[in-house]
Parts: C-alpha cells; structure tokens; sequence
C-alpha cells in the first residue's frame, strides 16, 4: 500500500510538474485549473511529511521563512484588496509546502533525475508548439508568439467560454528556459553517451529557439545572467588556477554557441532578431516605460506610513521586479524578511549540494535567475 502511494505521488507531482514549461497553459477540470488541482493532491499527499521538515532543513532556514509569511500575512491583513491578497497568499503557501516537502516525499535520485528528463522533454514539446505558431504565422511578423489559439491576441485574452487559451509569453519563456537550466547535472552525467549528449544539445537549441520567439526580455536576460554569474561565482570560489581556466573556458564555449545560435536566427530572419533587439532597447520607452513604472510604484509606496509598514497589500503591485514587490506590496519589514530568507536559503543550497559540482551550478543559476 505504501509503495502504491509513494508511486502515485510521485506520478502526481509529474503531472504538476509538466505545467512549468507552459507557463502554465491553463487546462480547466470542473471549473479548476489542473496545474492547481494536481497541486492540492499533491499537497494531500505529501503534507504527512511535514513533521520531517525539521530533520531536512537547518532551523536558520525554518525561521526565516516563517518570519518572512508573517510579515507578508500583515500585508494581507493591511491589504487595500483583502480578498486578492488572501488567495494569493495562501497560493504562496501551498507552493511553498510543495516546494519543502516535495523533496522529502521524493528522496530517490534516480527518480529526480527522471524528472528533469520529463521536464525536458515536455519542454521540447512546448517550444514545438510555438515554433509551429511562427512558422505558420510568418517569422517576419512583429507580433509575439503566445502559447494559445490566437497568437496576435493580447496577453489577458479570453474566449467566449471565459476560459484564458493563452498564457502570458514571459511565463512560458522563464518556463522553458529553467527547464533547460534544471536539466544540466543530468547533461554532464559522465555516463551519457555521444548519442544521448547529441540528442540533449538538440533538445537545448530547440528550447532556447521557442523562448526566443515569445520576445521576453526578462526569460532570455535573466537566463544569460544567471548562467554567467553561476559560473563566475564558482571560478572565483575555485582554489585552482586550473578549474578557474576550466570554467573560464566552458564559459566561452556557452557564448560562442549563443552567439553562433543568434547569427543563425538572423539569417532565417534578420528583422525577428531586430525586433528582439528593439524591445529590449525600448524598455524605457512607451507603454512599457518600466522606469516610470517602478517611479510611481515608489511614490504609492512613500505616500503614508501604512504603506510604509506593510504596503499596499501582498502581491497588490507588479514593478517587475521581487525585491520592490515585496517591498512595495508587502512593506520594509516584508523586504527584511525576504533579504534575511534568500540569505538562508543560499547556504541552505551550499550546505547541501556543494560537492556535486553542476548539481550546485544548477541550483546557483535557477537562484540567481529566479531573483535577478
């Protein structure tokens, strides 16, 4: 019986799992969304393991997140829209318990390493589909490629039904591309072969192609930063001048494969190309004035103590950023708490992972991607 629900929670959390490349493509199941209903199964059936959490993680890191849920439960409570804040919070809390307890529920390596190669492989999947989209709609044309049945409609499009058949393309990009970094310690598994090896360098060309073509900023940005830093982090901590060279090298290699990638792209077409560059350089221009954004969202901010304290409500601002999310949304004690949690949660990663080099580079990219 213990194995039949091991096996199905496993299952389940694959079945959860799988909505991360898409963004999540929203797929309705008696009026709920099947990313959130796997989800509360999930959450079922690994919540038995919550008394195992002390044993897992350093209590540094216990108490930093649970200082952090209460500073943003005081912005729920402070909130201009009680209602919102509250499902979002409690959203935040499930995946927060899925997150910690996942792990636990799972503790079987060649399981993880089957899940990174699921993950992969619906991926791939994904990036077909809107690779399919641009072909069919023409790479020359100026709109982005949204994961759904329109892909000129605008991101809060719905159809008749009510029922959004997109996501927004930004998901969907950081989606796929943290599939490509989740994946890396099983690509330098020594024990792959050339076939195999072949076969995944395909796999993350094909990826990174279908992220590119959503024309997010903030996916291919933050995962170019993420991987640079990840691997100038680890050459500096290096106490060898020969691993220094080594990383040093591996990091060339990566940019001359993006920079061959891009050249090929801009031969099939120049102006997709141009067209990701232009909206890059127009982050501070028009509707997507991201400067004004962040001015206003500050000046709310600074308008009354309240706001000051706990903010305006949890998850009540966007600026585009987590750190002035939390610090507008929730408040400076809410900002403290998220600083004092990321601190923990690093040398939680280093505690655990050090001594596997590309799992440690793995968790060191998606950290940095997550928060740059």
């Amino acid at each position: 019986m213990k194995k039949l629900i091991n096996n199905f929670t496993y299952i389940t959390f694959l079945g959860y799992i799988a909505f991360i490349p898409s963004g999540p493509y929203p797929i309705s199941v008696f009026g709920i969304k099947l990313d959130i209903l796997l989800g509360l199964v999930l959450l079922v059936l690994i919540l038995p393991k919550i008394t195992q959490i002390g044993k897992n993680y350093p209590s540094i890191f216990l108490i930093s997140l649970l200082f952090y849920l209460v500073t943003t439960l005081l912005s729920v409570i402070f909130s201009e829209d009680i209602v919102f804040s509250t499902s979002k919070w409690f959203s935040m809390l499930g995946y927060i318990l899925v997150s910690i307890l996942a792990p636990i529920a799972i503790d079987n390596y060649s399981k993880i390493k089957f899940s990174r190669l699921f993950l992969l492989v619906v991926a791939v999947v994904i990036s077909f589909f809107i690779i399919h989209m641009a072909l069919s709609y023409g790479l020359d044309k100026p709109q982005r490629f949204y994961l759904g049945f329109d892909p000129t409609a605008p991101a809060n499009y719905q159809s008749d039904s009510g029922v959004e058949d997109i996501v927004d393309p930004n998901m969907t990009a950081i989606g796929l591309t943290l599939s490509v970094i989740v994946y890396l310690p099983n690509f330098f598994d020594s024990h792959h072969t050339k076939r195999r090896k072949t076969l995944e360098i395909l796999a993350f060309a094909i990826i990174t192609f279908g992220a590119f073509l959503t024309l997010s900023r903030t996916a291919i940005l933050s995962f170019s930063l993420s991987l640079v830093l990840a691997f100038t982090m680890l050459s500096i901590s290096s106490k060898s001048i020969q691993n220094i060279l080594t990383q040093i090298s591996k990091l060339f290699c990566l940019l001359l494969l993006v920079m061959i990638f891009l050249f090929g792209i801009y031969t099939l077409s120049p102006s997709f190309i141009n067209g990701f560059f232009a909206r890059i350089e127009n982050i501070e221009s028009g509707k997507e004035d991201r400067t004004d954004l962040i001015s206003d969202t500050l000046s709310i901010f600074f308008s009354d103590n309240k706001n000051i304290l706990f903010g305006q409500g949890y998850h009540i601002t966007n600026p585009h950023n987590e750190f002035l999310r939390n610090l507008t949304s929730s408040g400076i004690f809410s900002l403290i708490a998220f600083l004092f949690f990321l601190y923990t949660l690093y040398f939680c990663i280093l505690k655990k992972i050090k001594g596997n080099y590309w799992r440690y580079f793995s968790a060191l990219s998606i950290y940095i991607y997550i928060y740059s």
